[in-house]
C-alpha cells in the first residue's frame, strides 16, 4: 500500500473497534479497581461501587483521549520508517496527557462534598498505575490492529498485482502477436525481397529480434533502461522500413542510464498507439519524439488523431496500473491540439 493511500486511511486502518469499545471500556474499567486498588481488594462489593463507577468513566475518557492522539501521529508519520519514532511521540504525549487529565479529574473531585466521593479512595500511586495499564493496553491493541489490518490490505494488494501482471503479460502478447502487426511486416518484407535483398535480410532479423525480446521481456516486472532501448531499436528499424519518410522517430537518447529500470515493452506500446491512433502520409508524416526529461523517458509525437478511430487507451492504462502497483510512481501525460506526450518514471536499483 503506498504512503498516500495511508495517510488517507490513517483513521479508518487498525480502528475497527466498535464493538471492543463496548465491550472493552466497561469490562476494563470495571476490574481495574479490583487489581490496582487496595480498598476494593479488601471491602465487600457494596462499598466498592462508586469507585467502579468513576473507574469505568475514567477508562472512557482515557480510551478516547488515547485513541485520537493516536490517530493524530498515524496522520503526521505514515511512514513505516517513521513507525519507532511515531510510537515514541504517541507514548510521550499520552503518558503526559494522562498524568494532567488525572490531576485535573481530582482537583475537581476534591471540591465535591465527601458524599459524593468513594468511602475510601484510591492512593495517588494506585490510580497512576491503573490509569498506565489502560494507556499500554489500548496502545497496544491498536498497534496490533493496524499491523493486523495492514497486512491484510497487503495480501490483497499482491493479488491485485499477481492478476494485474497476469493480465498486463497477456494484453502485450495480444498486441504484439498480432495478425495486423505480422501482416503488414510481412507485406513490407515480401515487398523489398526483389529489390532489395539485403534489407530484406536486415529487416528479417530485426523482426526477429523484436519477437525475441517479447518472449524474454513477457514475464519480467521490471527490465534495465538498456534492454528496453534495445527492443525499441529493432521496433523502430521495422516501423522505418515500412513507412519510410512517411514516419519521423527523433531518438535523442545519447548515453547510457546503467541501474535504471523501467516496466518491459512499455516505450513500445507507446510508439505502436502513435502509430495506431495518428494520421501517417506524405502530406502529413507523424514525428515520434523519444528523449530523457528530470529522470524520466518520454515519448511525444504530433497529433493529427485518426478520425475513424476509436481508441479505449487499453496499452495506456495498462501501463499506467502496472506503474502504480509495482513501484508506486505515476506516469505523465499531457495532451493538446499539437501534441500528445506520455513520460515514463525511471526506477533507480536503490528503490526496489
Amino acid at each position: 500500500m503506498n504512503k498516500q493511500a495511508i495517510e488517507n486511511q490513517a483513521c479508518i486502518i487498525g480502528f475497527k473497534d466498535k464493538w471492543i469499545m463496548r465491550l472493552g471500556i466497561p469490562i476494563l474499567g470495571g476490574i481495574m479497581p479490583f487489581i490496582f486498588f487496595a480498598s476494593c481488594k479488601t471491602e465487600p462489593l457494596s462499598r466498592s461501587q462508586l469507585t467502579v463507577v468513576l473507574s469505568v468513566l475514567n477508562t472512557f475518557l482515557l480510551w478516547h483521549m488515547d485513541k485520537g492522539i493516536i490517530i493524530y501521529f498515524r496522520k503526521k508519520l505514515p511512514d513505516h520508517s517513521d513507525y519507532a519514532k511515531r510510537l515514541f511521540l504517541q507514548l510521550s504525549i499520552i503518558s503526559i496527557a494522562t498524568y494532567l487529565t488525572l490531576d485535573t479529574i481530582l482537583f475537581l473531585l476534591s471540591m465535591l462534598p465527601d458524599i459524593y466521593l468513594p468511602p475510601n479512595a484510591p492512593a495517588w500511586s494506585e490510580i497512576l498505575a491503573g490509569a498506565f495499564t489502560i494507556i499500554a493496553i489500548v496502545l497496544a491493541f491498536y498497534e496490533a490492529m493496524y499491523f493486523f489490518d495492514l497486512w491484510k490490505i497487503e495480501l490483497l494488494e499482491n493479488e491485485k498485482l499477481k492478476t494485474a501482471n497476469t493480465k498486463a503479460q497477456l494484453d502485450v502478447l495480444k498486441n504484439q502477436v498480432n495478425p495486423h502487426f505480422l501482416f503488414n511486416s510481412f507485406n513490407t518484407l515480401v515487398s523489398i525481397i526483389p529489390e532489395e535483398p539485403d534489407i530484406a535480410v536486415k529487416f528479417t532479423t530485426e523482426l526477429s529480434n523484436f519477437y525475441r525480446h517479447i518472449l524474454t521481456f513477457k514475464d519480467k516486472e521490471l527490465i534495465s533502461l538498456e534492454q528496453e532501448l534495445e527492443c525499441i531499436d529493432s521496433y523502430i528499424y521495422l516501423l522505418k522500413i515500412r513507412f519510410q519518410d512517411n514516419l519521423i522517430i527523433d531518438k535523442k537518447i545519447t548515453r547510457s542510464y546503467p541501474n535504471h529500470f523501467i516496466v518491459p515493452l512499455s516505450m513500445q506500446i507507446l510508439v505502436e498507439n502513435a502509430i495506431k491512433h495518428n494520421i501517417i502520409s506524405q502530406s502529413k508524416p507523424l514525428t515520434i519524439s523519444i528523449f530523457m526529461e528530470n529522470d524520466h523517458i518520454c515519448i511525444e509525437n504530433n497529433y493529427q488523431e485518426k478520425r475513424e478511430t476509436t481508441s479505449t487507451h487499453t496499452g495506456l492504462s495498462n501501463i499506467q496500473n502496472r506503474y502504480k502497483l509495482l513501484v508506486e510512481k505515476e506516469i505523465k501525460i499531457q495532451k493538446n491540439n499539437e501534441a500528445f506526450k506520455v513520460c515514463l518514471p525511471l526506477i533507480k536499483a536503490q528503490n526496489l
